[in-house]
């Protein structure tokens, strides 16, 4: 039986990946035409899987959704 399911990141391990890639950009040594295979290829490196899922190159490389704020903080007034 195949097992089809992404394999698991941590929170801590994406945001190595997502701070290396960011830091790889601003230093200009990644052009934006490059910055989606850079993401798999540092994913790939941490996983050892070749399919990366879309969703988290996405958010490697800032392409996703605006972040869920808790309603509690956002109902709240600013002090």
């Amino acid at each position: 039986m195949e097992d089809n399911t992404a394999p698991f990141i941590s929170a801590h391990d994406f945001d190595i990946v997502r701070s290396a890639f960011r830091l790889s950009v601003a230093e200009g040594l990644i052009v934006e035409r490059y910055w989606i295979q850079h993401a798999r290829d540092l994913l790939r490196e941490l996983t050892g899987n070749e399919d990366a899922d879309e969703a988290i190159i996405n958010r490697i490389i800032g392409r996703s959704a605006p972040q869920c704020i808790p309603q509690r903080t956002r109902d709240k007034p600013a002090r």
